[in-house]
């Protein structure tokens, strides 16, 4: 989220505003923060599950010793 500020004489914050869409929660874990933000505040760097959208499918080979001996 990004919020437009302005302060000279008085404090005055706007509307806040999305600047992309993500998943990811902004929590803290094991002391290590799960994202990174540019010395000039205009990039982001997310780390986030790679492929999540398309997880592989599972295959699951039943009796597999009868195959090994074709």
């Amino acid at each position: 989220m990004a919020v437009p500020v302005r302060a000279d004489t008085t404090f005055e914050a706007g509307i806040p505003k999305a600047l992309f869409q993500t998943s990811f929660m902004g929590y803290i874990t094991g002391g290590f923060e799960h994202y990174a933000v540019s010395p000039d505040g205009q990039r982001f760097l997310l780390n986030v599950p790679a492929g999540a959208a398309t997880e592989a499918p599972i295959t699951i080979v039943l009796n597999w010793p009868a195959l090994l001996k074709k």
